[in-house]
């Protein structure tokens, strides 16, 4: 428990610091300023805001992910001290599975942030070929050399910030990056509304949008999945639980009205081309208006980026307690940084490689999803619980096995994705049943979050 005299210095001091107990291995945190609903909502955004432009995709994703949020919820009620979602599992499972979730956590977000470092390094270069002169002469090591710099970037500014200001800084980029496409679908379902006919040279360039199958909803959960990242930050928030419903809300509502724009039929027009949103708006809102997507695909990238990295920071630096390693808090973030860098430098070896690892951590994500879905129905609890539970549990499992291996014509980089996220399950595994758990020794005090 901390000194009495801590605790009086830190009511003068005037600000809320970080009051540590001795011995837990779990900080016990008192903050007299929560993080806000909504803040926590923009942590969440920032890595599932992009989905909103695949429109009644992602408002399918939304009605299959939205039972987790409950489950999640459910696990912080029963462990409300937990930090992240290896801690909830842990809390009922034990905690050999709580480090294998953290294993798997881990490696998702890992994965999802060089998805994430790659587009906005190429929107990055994108908005600045517009401005110079309007043309890409770019090869694909340039993005690469672009990606690992933003990389470098939200590595910093991890390491600079505290936990607040990086949680405004994201939530700020991702409010940017949602209101440039909210208002972008808007006023082109108001175009076609109106009769508007689009620019046809843009229509005619335009690929036409794939109808989607069966397969395709079910699989459409990967675009937002990590929205439980504001868990990472658990007790700094002021309720994850509606800050997950709120992203989820928000997303859903921009997905619909994208929808609209992407089915002209149910605005009355006709001969209006069937096409992705990023054409249709150009096509539309003329050639203009692609920069101002970029701007919102930065923001939202480079968001997610950054949520990504902090969040990866914040499992590894728990999952090095479970494992009683003591490696500093920079070196951690510093190897988290490393990691997202060579796999990018993977992708001038080997083109593709971050579809199949970006993919991979889909997976992964869906599989840590399972193992809380699981924990919630060993919780003693209503019916309702363990029947929501046990039916997500099922879907993350089609998701991610039966859908994609019973699909006729399905890409030739599932099966790459599959091998790499087997890898990282069965890595966890081993690391589960080998490492030792015994109890570390007392932490020295953080500095203060704010």
């Amino acid at each position: 428990m901390a000194h009495p005299v801590d605790v009086f210095v830190a009511i003068l001091a005037g600000m809320p610091k970080r009051i540590v107990s001795g011995g837990t291995g779990i900080e016990d945190q008192s903050f007299s300023r929560p993080i806000g609903t909504w803040v926590g909502a923009g942590l969440s955004l920032a890595v599932v805001g992009n989905g909103t432009q695949s429109g009644l995709l992602t408002v399918s994703a939304v009605v299959l992910l939205a039972p987790m949020v409950y489950l999640l919820a459910t696990l912080k009620h029963h462990a409300p001290q937990a930090r992240t979602t290896s801690d909830f599992v842990g809390a009922v499972l034990g905690e050999r599975f709580g480090v294998f979730t953290g294993t798997v956590q881990l490696g998702a977000y890992l994965f999802l942030a060089v998805k994430f470092a790659l587009a906005s390094g190429i929107a990055t270069v994108g908005i600045v070929s517009a401005l110079v002169d309007g043309t890409s002469r770019f090869s694909v090591g340039f993005f690469v050399v672009a990606a690992i710099a933003v990389s470098v970037v939200a590595g910093i500014l991890v390491y600079q910030m505290s936990v607040r200001g990086i949680a405004w800084l994201i939530a700020i980029l991702a409010a940017v990056g949602m209101l440039v496409l909210f208002y972008a679908s808007v006023a082109v379902v108001a175009l076609i509304a109106s009769g508007h006919e689009p620019h046809q040279e843009i229509a005619t360039l335009a690929p036409l949008r794939p109808r989607p199958e069966l397969a395709d909803v079910v699989l459409a959960i990967g675009l937002i999945v990590g929205f439980e990242v504001v868990t990472t930050i658990n007790r700094e928030v002021r309720s994850v639980g509606r800050s997950m419903v709120a992203a989820l809300a928000v997303v859903a509502g921009c997905a619909l009205i994208v929808t609209l724009a992407m089915s002209p039929h149910l605005l009355g027009a006709k001969g209006a081309p069937d096409m992705e949103f990023p054409w249709l708006a150009s096509a539309y809102l003329g050639p203009s208006s692609a920069i101002w997507l970029l701007i919102g695909n930065v923001s939202l990238c480079f968001a997610g980026l950054v949520m990504l990295i902090f969040a990866a920071s914040r499992v590894t630096r728990r999952w090095t307690e479970q494992l009683t390693l003591n490696i500093p808090n920079g070196a951690q973030l510093a190897g988290v940084v490393a990691v997202v860098a060579a796999l990018l430098l993977a992708e001038l070896v080997r083109s593709g490689s971050v579809s199949v690892v970006g993919g991979a951590g889909v997976l992964l994500v869906l599989a840590m999803y399972a193992s809380a879905a699981y924990a919630c129905t060993r919780i003693p609890a209503s019916g309702l619980v363990a029947f929501i539970a046990t039916a997500v549990t099922v879907i993350m499992a089609a998701g991610v096995v039966v859908i994609p291996l019973g699909t006729q014509g399905w890409s030739e980089m599932w099966p790459l994705r599959l091998l790499v996220a087997g890898v990282i399950l069965l890595a966890a595994a081993g690391i589960a049943v080998k490492a030792d758990l015994s109890p570390r020794s007392p932490r020295a005090p953080e500095e203060p979050v704010e």
